[in-house]
């Protein structure tokens, strides 16, 4: 054996001194018994998800289709890492190992997890860009969503009153789009389920729609 200097053995590279070998790799750290698990919570995930939680997701805009090519792409790292020891031929650095497109589909598989639960875990705020989603999802919830649904849609609009006010006060028939959408929103609002529970279930989304109510040049409200 030579010696180590520099990061080197003799004339080898760090590489070829660590002897990483891609047709025996190191332990696998993300496998297609692994992926397999995650794509089961994630099915379940998406069976199991409250009304509620698919309001955020759709008022967020959340691009489903971005998200959907990058687990395609993150599946298909997987098994290409198990198919590459198979492969004969020199190995091609990084890209030669299967350590590589595991690290890449784990990290695929983390981001998409950590956008979705900041997309989830936060209460939309009705704007401009939202405004016909918004308008939607609370009209989606209001047919079909149960007693518990209503409860927890009076307290999400909460976040939103303030901004659904706002945009009403500047209400001319058919001259702004978000604002002849705002008084949609205000109207699917004064649903008389929805009420219920916002009075007895959210009484500070009560409190808030007054106080929005109350102020002077409040427009259409």
């Amino acid at each position: 054996s030579g010696d180590v200097r520099g990061g080197k053995r003799g004339d080898r590279s760090m590489i070829d001194w660590i002897k990483y070998d891609p047709a025996a790799p190191s332990p696998s750290y993300f496998t297609v018994g692994q992926l397999i698990s995650v794509l089961a919570l994630l099915f379940a995930f998406s069976q199991l998800t409250k009304p509620i939680i698919k309001f955020r997701v759709r008022v967020h805009r959340v691009p489903l289709g971005m998200l959907y090519a990058l687990g395609i792409t993150s599946i298909a790292s997987v098994f290409l890492a198990m198919g590459l020891p198979f492969i004969p031929g020199p190995a091609l650095p990084f890209i030669s190992y299967p350590v590589f497109w595991e690290a890449l589909a784990g990290i695929i598989f983390v981001t998409i997890g950590i956008y979705l639960v900041y997309a989830i875990t936060r209460r939309p705020v009705f704007n401009r860009k939202n405004a016909k989603s918004y308008l939607d999802e609370c009209a989606s919830i209001l047919a079909t969503g149960s007693q518990d649904d209503l409860s927890d849609l009076a307290k999400e609009i909460n976040a939103s009153i303030e901004s659904v006010f706002k945009y009403s006060r500047f209400y001319r028939p058919n001259t702004n789009r978000t604002s002849d959408i705002s008084v949609s929103v205000l109207s699917l609002w004064s649903d008389v389920e929805l009420c219920k529970q916002i009075a007895t279930r959210s009484p500070f989304t009560a409190l808030r729609a007054f106080r929005e109510a109350s102020k002077p040049n409040n427009g259409y409200a």
